[in-house]
């Protein structure tokens, strides 16, 4: 049974969140995930509306490689991972809330399986709480348990798989090790990348299981189960029967620095993701160089006004379970020594996981990016497993709880000046964000170094935790989630302003953020959304006549074209400007809409 004050904190996070979101998409990705599900409430495996059209890139809105795939024939298909969409199709009939509380559902119940995993394998009290702690507020999760991208729910998945193979590991029960399997199976068919997961923590259980042949086994089968789902999904839908690929042109070849040396590169990245940021190198060439550049003065990587941060930046803690993940792998005698009573086997098992997801995207090449994020979310999977070793790594340390405390206050105290700072874009607030939690995760490794050697009250160590955790708090809730919630609510506003033009039976041709915008639409009408950009706008008449042809209302927003590429486009349409300050233009092959130009200044 959990603690009812967990459970009763638990209720007023997710109470919290749920009250707070703002119901507007954080990232093209968003609406990737999205049109799945619409088109499966509709009965289809293809984005509604755009049968009959005529194949174009432009019908690919939701793509973030839009531009670089192929269109031959339509119905068009999202590639994301199929298998979300049947979890999240319930639901969506709350529409975009209720695919959110689907993130945030899974955010809390791994909170729990935090704390009960922690407690399982700990003897202090207040382990599982540290665990807990670590993972629901001193990491990056809260950011993505108000979004739709499903990174809440592979963390939930996974999670779950690594306790059912813990379980069927200590019990020997085949059963155990068939729900991991299918845990992270699942997981894979929502985000690809956790093929690498699933394999890991199957070498686990055949490195470390004693009856390893029987719990791979049945691990195994219980993999194949939801792989083979994906594999006939993605058959009938792309007809590529891989169940972890999105077609032609997936996991590309490495491109690498012009020295050619990949494995500088590599040492680089692990750095770079690990450690700090500011050390990536910068991209040239790539579809992400406009906004993925570092600072000229400081070398920070800003996305939405927030400092995109490493691991260790994000979250100072996590040095600690970087420690164990190489001490898991010392020789008993000596791993006693040093750990005590901490579990060597289970340090094992988390530590593979870990090492084989670090050592992947390290050696991806520097073309390889996360993106539009301020984190490393390629590595969410991984949050909750640091936050269990966290929990292990101060178990038999005397920590102090009102020393803890006392730590806490110093560090969000410490955090405060540089936040402000930032408002400004000052040097020196990104210098600090970049730098002090660095300082923190090396004063926490000699402490604990330290606490563990002459085994006494850690008084040291209990200050330094409770100012990395409540560092980390406190960027995350202010750099991080300010700067999401700021572009989501100026995409929420597009929403509200657009939406009212846009009834049933209607299309809009619109790109960059307003397209984007739009997508949480497509929930509660039929709507067809297009980006011109994505090809050029060389199919744009030609998809224009079909969906007027079609008996639909077509919509371009204003930024759809060029204001010197409109008239040869619409040339012989009606067109009727609509807003004020105009917003839409709505064309149509019937005369009486016409209405006179707007003034130069209206655009």
């Amino acid at each position: 049974m959990f603690p009812r004050s967990l459970l009763l904190a638990l209720l007023v996070l997710g109470s919290v969140l749920t009250a707070s979101l703002v119901p507007g998409p954080f990232s093209i990705d968003e609406n990737n995930y999205l049109v799945t599900v619409v088109g499966l409430m509709e009965g289809r495996l293809t984005v509604p509306g755009t049968e009959g059209l005529p194949p174009s890139r432009e019908l690919l809105y939701f793509d973030p490689a839009g531009s670089s795939r192929q269109v031959l024939e339509t119905p068009v298909v999202s590639n994301v991972p199929p298998l979300y969409s049947f979890i999240a199709a319930p639901f969506s009939l709350l529409g975009w809330r209720g695919l959110v509380a689907l993130n945030t559902l899974c955010f809390l119940a791994t909170v729990l399986l935090v704390f009960a995993y922690a407690r399982r394998h700990s003897s202090g009290p207040m382990t599982p709480w540290i665990a807990a702690f670590a993972f629901a507020l001193g990491s990056y999760s809260l950011e993505y348990a108000q979004g739709v991208w499903p990174h809440m729910l592979t963390v939930f998945l996974c999670s779950a798989a690594v306790v059912a193979a813990s379980r069927a590991w200590h019990e020997q029960q085949l059963r155990w090790a068939l729900v991991a399997g299918i845990s992270v199976g699942i997981a894979t068919g929502v985000r690809y990348q956790n093929i690498l997961f699933a394999a890991a923590l199957g070498l686990g259980l055949v490195l470390l299981a004693p009856r390893r042949f029987r719990l791979a086994s049945a691990y195994g089968f219980g993999l194949a189960i939801p792989l083979a789902m994906s594999s006939v999904l993605n058959g009938l839908r792309m007809g590529y029967w891989n169940p972890i690929s999105k077609g032609p042109g997936y996991l590309p070849s490495t491109r690498t620095l012009s020295s050619g040396d990949a494995l500088t590169d590599a040492v680089k990245m692990a750095w770079a993701r690990v450690v700090d940021y500011s050390f990536r190198p910068p991209m040239t060439g790539s579809a992400v160089e406009s906004f993925l550049q570092p600072d000229p003065t400081t070398g920070a990587y800003m996305v939405v006004g927030a400092v995109k941060k490493a691991w260790l930046q994000s979250s100072p803690w996590m040095v600690l379970p970087l420690l164990l993940v190489v001490l898991a792998w010392l020789p008993p005698s000596g791993f006693r020594r040093v750990l005590g009573a901490t579990p060597q086997q289970e340090l094992r098992l988390l530590s593979i996981p870990v090492v084989l997801t670090l050592l992947m995207f390290s050696t991806s090449g520097i073309y390889r990016t996360d993106g539009f994020c301020f984190n490393q979310r390629y590595f969410h999977e991984l949050v909750p497993l640091m936050a269990v070793l966290l929990a292990w790594a101060a178990d038999g340390v005397s920590l102090r709880r009102e020393w803890i405390l006392g730590g806490a206050l110093l560090g969000a105290l410490a955090a405060i000046p540089a936040l402000v700072l930032l408002e400004a874009d000052s040097a020196v607030a990104q210098l600090v964000l970049l730098r002090a939690p660095l300082a923190l995760a090396l004063l926490l490794a000699v402490a604990w170094l330290v606490a563990r050697a002459r085994r006494s009250t850690a008084l040291a160590m209990s200050v330094v935790l409770g100012a990395t955790l409540a560092w980390a708090l406190m960027v995350h809730l202010a750099d991080d989630l300010p700067a999401s919630r700021s572009l989501r609510r100026s995409r929420y506003e597009y929403q509200k302003r657009l939406g009212p033009f846009l009834v049933d039976g209607s299309a809009v041709f619109a790109r960059s953020g307003i397209k984007d915008a739009l997508g949480p639409l497509q929930l509660q009408r039929d709507i067809v959304i297009l980006n011109p950009a994505l090809d050029e706008a060389v199919a744009m008449r030609e998809t224009i006549d079909a969906l007027l042809d079609g008996g639909r209302r077509v919509f371009l927003a204003r930024n759809a074209l060029p204001t010197e590429a409109l008239e040869g486009t619409l040339a012989g349409l009606a067109v009727r400007y609509l807003g004020e300050p105009i917003v839409f233009l709505e064309v149509a092959k019937d005369k009486r809409l016409s209405l006179p130009t707007p003034p130069a200044s209206a655009g």
